[in-house]
């Protein structure tokens, strides 16, 4: 059998911590320490507290014009699509008086808004009236009818049963040549 010397013994009593310890510094110190490293360089590179306050708050207030500028162009969109609802539900009320005009037995020879019209009290009251029932700026419309008086009269009947948001602000006839029943009437509304 082989002795071990001196030196021998205290080598390999110092071998296996010098193992462990060289393991330990090579297997987590080093990692660790350059994982420290990129996490100190990470945050040196971010800045002070000042800076990072600063760029908070430069984030916070580009945010805030960012949603004004969003609640803007939402605001926007609504007010179109607004006006695209005031123009169909215009077209609509248009529409259903047409419907109740042809239901009544008339025949529609025109449609025509008046673009300039007398300022009387009826139709400033008109306006008013429509407009406290929540819709927008009215349109006087003209309506040229063929019918007789008991249609025509049916017809005011069914606007007046139906509640359309229609007033009817004038009635005016002629008769038609030749034709004993049957009349010219022209309708002045507001819609």
């Amino acid at each position: 059998m082989l002795k071990l010397t001196k030196k021998d013994q205290i080598f390999l009593m110092v071998l296996p911590p010098a193992a462990i310890l060289v393991l330990y510094v090579w297997l987590w110190a080093f990692p660790a320490h350059s994982e420290y490293s990129l996490l100190k360089s990470h945050v040196a590179a971010l800045g002070t507290e000042e800076q990072l306050i600063l760029r908070r708050n430069g984030i916070a207030e580009k945010l805030a014009v960012e949603k004004n500028i969003l609640s803007e162009r939402e605001e926007e969109m609504a007010a179109e699509a607004k006006d695209e609802a005031i123009a169909t539900d215009r077209a609509l009320r248009l529409r259903r008086f047409c419907e109740v005009v042809l239901s009544s037995g008339g025949k529609i020879c025109t449609t025509e808004p008046v673009e300039e019209f007398k300022e009387g009290s009826s139709t400033r009251l008109a306006f008013s009236l429509l407009q406290q029932t929540g819709l927008p700026q009215p349109i006087v419309w003209k309506i040229a009818v063929e019918a007789s008086f008991p249609q025509i009269s049916r017809m005011l009947y069914e606007l007046n049963r139906q509640n359309l948001p229609v007033i009817p602000e004038s009635l005016s006839m002629k008769n038609l040549d030749g034709n004993l029943k049957t009349k010219a009437w022209t309708i002045t509304v507001c819609l």
